[in-house]
Protein backbone atom coordinates (compact mmCIF):
# COMPACT_ATOMS: atom_id res chain seq x y z
CA UNK A 1 0.00 0.00 0.00
CA UNK A 2 1.29 3.59 -0.52
CA UNK A 3 2.46 5.74 2.42
CA UNK A 4 -1.14 7.65 2.60
CA UNK A 5 -3.53 6.19 5.00
CA UNK A 6 -6.25 8.91 4.36
CA UNK A 7 -8.85 9.20 1.62
CA UNK A 8 -7.72 12.37 0.97
CA UNK A 9 -3.67 11.62 0.74
CA UNK A 10 -4.76 8.50 -1.32
CA UNK A 11 -6.33 11.19 -4.06
CA UNK A 12 -3.46 13.28 -3.62
CA UNK A 13 -1.10 10.82 -4.50
CA UNK A 14 -3.48 9.53 -7.24
CA UNK A 15 -3.01 13.21 -8.60
CA UNK A 16 -0.15 13.23 -8.67
CA UNK A 17 0.30 10.26 -10.80
CA UNK A 18 -1.93 11.21 -13.22
CA UNK A 19 0.08 14.70 -13.67
CA UNK A 20 3.58 12.47 -13.98
CA UNK A 21 1.57 10.25 -16.65
CA UNK A 22 0.11 13.13 -18.45
CA UNK A 23 2.87 15.60 -18.63
CA UNK A 24 5.76 13.54 -18.01
CA UNK A 25 6.07 10.13 -19.53
CA UNK A 26 9.04 7.96 -19.57
CA UNK A 27 9.63 8.30 -23.12
CA UNK A 28 9.51 12.46 -22.68
CA UNK A 29 11.63 11.82 -19.69
CA UNK A 30 13.87 9.74 -22.06
CA UNK A 31 14.24 12.53 -24.65
CA UNK A 32 15.06 15.10 -21.91
CA UNK A 33 18.11 13.86 -19.79
CA UNK A 34 20.67 16.17 -21.53
CA UNK A 35 18.38 19.22 -20.45
CA UNK A 36 17.68 17.71 -17.12
CA UNK A 37 21.40 16.93 -15.98
CA UNK A 38 22.04 20.58 -17.00
CA UNK A 39 19.97 22.11 -14.28
CA UNK A 40 16.92 22.87 -16.54
CA UNK A 41 13.54 23.06 -15.26
CA UNK A 42 11.08 20.25 -17.06
CA UNK A 43 9.02 22.29 -19.40
CA UNK A 44 6.14 21.47 -17.09
CA UNK A 45 6.90 22.79 -14.11
CA UNK A 46 5.02 25.62 -14.62
CA UNK A 47 1.86 23.31 -14.61
CA UNK A 48 3.37 21.77 -11.47
CA UNK A 49 3.25 24.55 -9.53
CA UNK A 50 -0.09 25.53 -10.73
CA UNK A 51 -1.49 22.58 -9.23
CA UNK A 52 0.77 23.12 -5.50
CA UNK A 53 1.77 19.91 -5.66
CA UNK A 54 5.65 21.65 -4.93
CA UNK A 55 3.35 23.03 -1.64
CA UNK A 56 1.73 20.92 0.02
CA UNK A 57 3.29 21.35 3.13
CA UNK A 58 4.31 24.94 3.19
CA UNK A 59 1.89 27.41 5.31
CA UNK A 60 -1.01 29.50 3.68
CA UNK A 61 0.28 32.08 4.11
CA UNK A 62 3.30 32.15 2.21
CA UNK A 63 1.40 31.19 -0.60
CA UNK A 64 1.35 27.18 0.11
CA UNK A 65 -1.39 24.68 0.47
CA UNK A 66 -1.09 24.64 4.46
CA UNK A 67 -0.68 20.56 4.69
CA UNK A 68 1.40 18.70 6.71
CA UNK A 69 4.95 16.62 5.87
CA UNK A 70 2.86 12.94 5.36
CA UNK A 71 0.95 14.84 3.22
CA UNK A 72 4.27 15.52 1.32
CA UNK A 73 5.38 12.36 1.61
CA UNK A 74 2.59 10.99 -0.49
CA UNK A 75 3.77 13.33 -3.35
CA UNK A 76 7.65 12.60 -3.02
CA UNK A 77 6.40 8.85 -3.01
CA UNK A 78 3.73 9.18 -5.73
CA UNK A 79 6.35 11.18 -7.94
CA UNK A 80 9.01 8.54 -7.49
CA UNK A 81 6.90 6.18 -8.53
CA UNK A 82 5.88 7.67 -11.43
CA UNK A 83 9.59 8.50 -12.13
CA UNK A 84 8.96 11.96 -11.84
CA UNK A 85 12.19 14.01 -13.40
CA UNK A 86 13.75 17.36 -12.17
CA UNK A 87 14.25 19.26 -9.05
CA UNK A 88 11.14 18.04 -7.38
CA UNK A 89 12.35 16.43 -4.16
CA UNK A 90 15.24 18.81 -3.56
CA UNK A 91 12.91 21.59 -4.06
CA UNK A 92 10.07 20.52 -1.48
CA UNK A 93 13.07 18.91 1.01
CA UNK A 94 14.80 22.49 0.94
CA UNK A 95 11.06 23.72 2.09
CA UNK A 96 10.55 21.38 4.87
CA UNK A 97 14.14 22.01 6.22
CA UNK A 98 13.71 25.62 6.01
CA UNK A 99 10.30 25.35 8.37
CA UNK A 100 12.02 23.84 10.88
CA UNK A 101 14.18 27.65 11.28
CA UNK A 102 12.88 30.51 13.30
CA UNK A 103 10.64 32.75 12.03
CA UNK A 104 12.02 36.13 10.37
CA UNK A 105 12.57 37.78 7.03
CA UNK A 106 14.85 35.87 5.38
CA UNK A 107 12.70 32.43 6.27
CA UNK A 108 9.75 34.18 5.03
CA UNK A 109 11.06 35.67 1.79
CA UNK A 110 12.64 31.69 0.90
CA UNK A 111 9.34 30.14 1.79
CA UNK A 112 7.11 32.35 -0.58
CA UNK A 113 9.77 32.30 -3.40
CA UNK A 114 8.92 28.61 -3.17
CA UNK A 115 5.68 28.46 -3.19
CA UNK A 116 5.81 30.50 -6.24
CA UNK A 117 7.97 27.84 -7.58
CA UNK A 118 11.27 28.76 -7.22
CA UNK A 119 13.92 25.36 -7.02
CA UNK A 120 16.10 24.70 -4.47
CA UNK A 121 18.23 22.42 -2.26
CA UNK A 122 19.55 21.90 0.94
CA UNK A 123 23.45 21.09 1.66
CA UNK A 124 23.63 19.54 4.94
CA UNK A 125 26.99 20.08 7.19
CA UNK A 126 27.58 16.35 7.01
CA UNK A 127 27.85 16.98 3.53
CA UNK A 128 29.60 19.46 2.71
CA UNK A 129 33.01 21.64 4.13
CA UNK A 130 32.03 24.87 4.37
CA UNK A 131 33.58 27.67 6.66
CA UNK A 132 31.36 31.08 7.61
CA UNK A 133 33.49 33.80 8.41
CA UNK A 134 32.24 37.16 9.70
CA UNK A 135 32.91 40.05 8.38
CA UNK A 136 31.12 43.22 9.45
CA UNK A 137 27.13 42.62 9.10
CA UNK A 138 27.74 39.64 6.84
CA UNK A 139 29.57 36.48 6.65
CA UNK A 140 32.03 35.55 4.06
CA UNK A 141 31.61 31.79 3.24
CA UNK A 142 34.17 29.11 1.43
CA UNK A 143 34.18 25.84 0.81
CA UNK A 144 33.28 22.88 -1.44
CA UNK A 145 30.36 20.61 -0.63
CA UNK A 146 29.73 17.01 -2.06
CA UNK A 147 27.60 16.14 -5.13
CA UNK A 148 23.94 17.58 -4.30
CA UNK A 149 20.92 16.33 -5.98
CA UNK A 150 19.62 19.40 -7.43
CA UNK A 151 22.40 21.62 -6.68
CA UNK A 152 22.20 22.47 -10.62
CA UNK A 153 18.86 23.33 -11.16
CA UNK A 154 18.60 25.10 -7.88
CA UNK A 155 17.81 29.10 -7.91
CA UNK A 156 18.76 28.83 -4.03
CA UNK A 157 21.11 26.94 -1.65
CA UNK A 158 20.35 26.49 1.76
CA UNK A 159 23.85 25.89 2.90
CA UNK A 160 25.10 24.96 6.23
CA UNK A 161 28.59 26.54 7.57
CA UNK A 162 30.90 26.00 10.10
CA UNK A 163 32.10 28.79 11.87
CA UNK A 164 35.52 28.89 13.51
CA UNK A 165 34.03 28.28 16.88
CA UNK A 166 32.41 25.26 15.42
CA UNK A 167 28.94 26.33 15.70
CA UNK A 168 26.98 26.04 12.48
CA UNK A 169 24.87 28.63 10.76
CA UNK A 170 22.57 28.24 7.70
CA UNK A 171 22.79 30.84 5.12
CA UNK A 172 20.35 31.20 1.79
CA UNK A 173 22.87 31.21 -1.56
CA UNK A 174 21.43 32.54 -4.24
CA UNK A 175 23.03 30.77 -6.79
CA UNK A 176 22.44 33.53 -9.22
CA UNK A 177 25.64 35.68 -8.07
CA UNK A 178 28.45 35.99 -9.65
CA UNK A 179 30.73 34.42 -6.77
CA UNK A 180 28.86 31.35 -6.37
CA UNK A 181 29.74 28.48 -8.52
CA UNK A 182 27.72 25.16 -9.27
CA UNK A 183 29.49 22.52 -11.41
CA UNK A 184 27.30 19.96 -13.16
CA UNK A 185 28.40 16.39 -12.32
CA UNK A 186 27.41 13.31 -14.02
CA UNK A 187 25.01 11.85 -12.04
CA UNK A 188 23.75 8.36 -11.42
CA UNK A 189 20.10 8.86 -11.66
CA UNK A 190 19.47 10.41 -15.10
CA UNK A 191 16.43 11.90 -14.02
CA UNK A 192 17.82 14.41 -11.45
CA UNK A 193 20.88 16.82 -12.05
CA UNK A 194 23.85 16.89 -9.28
CA UNK A 195 26.09 19.71 -8.76
CA UNK A 196 29.30 20.30 -6.21
CA UNK A 197 28.93 23.71 -4.53
CA UNK A 198 32.30 26.01 -4.77
CA UNK A 199 32.51 28.66 -2.72
CA UNK A 200 35.47 31.51 -2.10
CA UNK A 201 34.76 33.99 0.03
CA UNK A 202 31.17 34.27 -0.93
CA UNK A 203 29.32 37.61 0.84
CA UNK A 204 25.82 36.80 2.23
CA UNK A 205 24.14 38.03 5.11
CA UNK A 206 20.76 35.61 4.37
CA UNK A 207 20.48 33.10 7.40
CA UNK A 208 18.22 31.05 8.61
CA UNK A 209 18.21 30.87 12.75
CA UNK A 210 17.18 27.83 15.18
CA UNK A 211 17.94 24.83 12.25
CA UNK A 212 18.92 21.74 14.55
CA UNK A 213 21.60 20.25 12.35
CA UNK A 214 20.91 16.41 13.70
CA UNK A 215 16.81 17.26 13.00
CA UNK A 216 17.89 18.66 9.66
CA UNK A 217 19.15 15.28 8.43
CA UNK A 218 16.84 13.38 10.20
CA UNK A 219 13.99 15.26 8.44
CA UNK A 220 16.42 15.14 4.72
CA UNK A 221 16.45 10.89 5.59
CA UNK A 222 12.72 10.68 6.15
CA UNK A 223 12.01 12.45 2.59
CA UNK A 224 14.40 10.55 0.24
CA UNK A 225 13.19 7.48 2.20
CA UNK A 226 9.62 8.32 0.71
CA UNK A 227 11.11 8.38 -3.25
CA UNK A 228 13.00 5.07 -2.48
CA UNK A 229 9.85 3.65 -1.25
CA UNK A 230 8.18 4.78 -4.21
CA UNK A 231 10.73 3.01 -6.26
CA UNK A 232 10.62 -0.27 -5.17
CA UNK A 233 6.82 -0.04 -5.30
CA UNK A 234 7.07 0.60 -8.86
CA UNK A 235 8.92 -3.13 -9.39
CA UNK A 236 6.71 -4.78 -7.42
CA UNK A 237 3.37 -3.25 -9.66
CA UNK A 238 5.66 -3.72 -12.78
CA UNK A 239 6.83 -7.43 -12.04
CA UNK A 240 3.33 -8.46 -11.19
CA UNK A 241 2.12 -7.78 -14.41
CA UNK A 242 4.82 -9.31 -15.92
CA UNK A 243 4.55 -12.42 -14.39
CA UNK A 244 0.55 -12.61 -14.93
CA UNK A 245 1.46 -12.48 -18.95
CA UNK A 246 4.85 -13.81 -19.81
CA UNK A 247 4.98 -17.13 -20.97
CA UNK A 248 7.26 -19.89 -20.47
CA UNK A 249 7.50 -23.68 -21.53
CA UNK A 250 3.86 -22.88 -22.71
CA UNK A 251 2.63 -21.96 -19.06
CA UNK A 252 2.25 -18.44 -17.66
CA UNK A 253 5.92 -17.69 -15.43
CA UNK A 254 3.59 -16.75 -12.34
CA UNK A 255 2.77 -19.98 -11.61
CA UNK A 256 6.63 -21.06 -11.19
CA UNK A 257 7.04 -21.72 -7.45
CA UNK A 258 10.26 -19.71 -6.61
CA UNK A 259 9.34 -16.51 -9.12
CA UNK A 260 6.23 -16.79 -6.55
CA UNK A 261 8.31 -16.64 -3.26
CA UNK A 262 10.91 -13.99 -4.39
CA UNK A 263 7.88 -12.04 -5.78
CA UNK A 264 6.47 -12.27 -2.87
CA UNK A 265 9.43 -11.13 -0.51
CA UNK A 266 9.93 -8.24 -2.99
CA UNK A 267 6.37 -7.15 -1.71
CA UNK A 268 7.40 -7.89 1.72
CA UNK A 269 10.15 -5.46 1.58
CA UNK A 270 8.13 -2.84 -0.34
CA UNK A 271 5.71 -2.99 2.75
CA UNK A 272 8.55 -2.46 5.30
CA UNK A 273 10.07 0.61 3.64
CA UNK A 274 6.66 2.01 2.81
CA UNK A 275 6.02 1.76 6.83
CA UNK A 276 9.47 2.48 7.71
CA UNK A 277 9.52 5.99 5.42
CA UNK A 278 5.69 6.74 6.72
CA UNK A 279 7.12 6.38 10.32
CA UNK A 280 10.14 8.26 9.77
CA UNK A 281 7.65 11.63 8.14
CA UNK A 282 5.60 11.01 10.87
CA UNK A 283 8.36 10.97 13.65
CA UNK A 284 9.31 14.71 12.56
CA UNK A 285 6.97 16.31 14.73
CA UNK A 286 8.07 14.34 18.18
CA UNK A 287 11.35 14.29 19.90
CA UNK A 288 14.47 14.10 18.25
CA UNK A 289 15.63 11.13 19.44
CA UNK A 290 12.64 9.36 18.25
CA UNK A 291 13.12 11.01 14.96
CA UNK A 292 16.20 10.02 14.49
CA UNK A 293 15.31 6.06 15.72
CA UNK A 294 12.46 6.35 12.92
CA UNK A 295 15.05 7.87 10.58
CA UNK A 296 17.35 5.24 11.11
CA UNK A 297 15.04 2.43 10.42
CA UNK A 298 13.89 4.00 7.28
CA UNK A 299 17.42 4.33 6.04
CA UNK A 300 17.90 0.62 6.80
CA UNK A 301 14.41 -0.27 5.60
CA UNK A 302 13.90 1.82 2.75
CA UNK A 303 16.67 3.49 1.43
CA UNK A 304 19.82 1.34 1.83
CA UNK A 305 18.26 -1.58 0.42
CA UNK A 306 16.66 -0.39 -2.51
CA UNK A 307 19.44 -0.72 -4.97
CA UNK A 308 19.53 -4.50 -4.22
CA UNK A 309 15.79 -4.78 -4.43
CA UNK A 310 15.25 -2.98 -7.95
CA UNK A 311 17.98 -5.39 -9.06
CA UNK A 312 15.92 -8.27 -8.00
CA UNK A 313 13.45 -7.00 -9.96
CA UNK A 314 15.31 -6.87 -12.82
CA UNK A 315 16.44 -10.56 -12.35
CA UNK A 316 12.49 -11.43 -12.71
CA UNK A 317 12.27 -9.62 -15.76
CA UNK A 318 14.39 -12.45 -17.18
CA UNK A 319 16.49 -10.84 -20.47
CA UNK A 320 14.15 -8.19 -20.80
CA UNK A 321 15.37 -6.69 -17.95
CA UNK A 322 18.97 -6.58 -18.97
CA UNK A 323 18.28 -4.47 -21.85
CA UNK A 324 18.93 -1.05 -21.22
CA UNK A 325 15.73 0.29 -23.10
CA UNK A 326 13.57 -1.22 -19.94
CA UNK A 327 12.34 1.87 -17.90
CA UNK A 328 13.55 -0.32 -15.04
CA UNK A 329 17.18 0.41 -15.56
CA UNK A 330 16.25 4.27 -14.59
CA UNK A 331 14.14 2.97 -11.44
CA UNK A 332 17.98 1.36 -11.03
CA UNK A 333 20.00 3.77 -11.35
CA UNK A 334 17.28 6.66 -9.49
CA UNK A 335 17.48 4.02 -6.30
CA UNK A 336 21.70 3.99 -6.27
CA UNK A 337 21.66 7.71 -6.31
CA UNK A 338 18.85 8.42 -3.56
CA UNK A 339 20.93 5.46 -1.84
CA UNK A 340 24.51 7.99 -2.13
CA UNK A 341 22.84 11.15 -1.49
CA UNK A 342 22.41 10.59 2.00
CA UNK A 343 26.00 8.74 2.64
CA UNK A 344 27.16 5.79 4.60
Amino acid sequence: MPIGVTPEQSQLSEAVGKFASRYAPVDKTRADFDPLAAGERPPWWDELVAHGFHAVHLPEDVGGQGGGLVDLACVIEAAATALLPGPLLATVTAGAVALLADPNATCEALLTDLAQGATAAVILPQRSEFVATADGADWRLSGVSEPTLGACSAQSLIVAARCHDGEVRWFVVDTNAATVAVDAQRGTDLTTDVGILRLDGHPVRTQLIGIDPQRAESLVVSLVSCAAAGSIRWCVNAVTAHLRTREQFGKVIGTFQALQHRAAMLLVNSELAMAAAWDAVRAADEPLEQHQLATAAAAIMAVAPAPDLVLDALTMFGAIGFTWEHDLHLYWRRAISLSASVGT
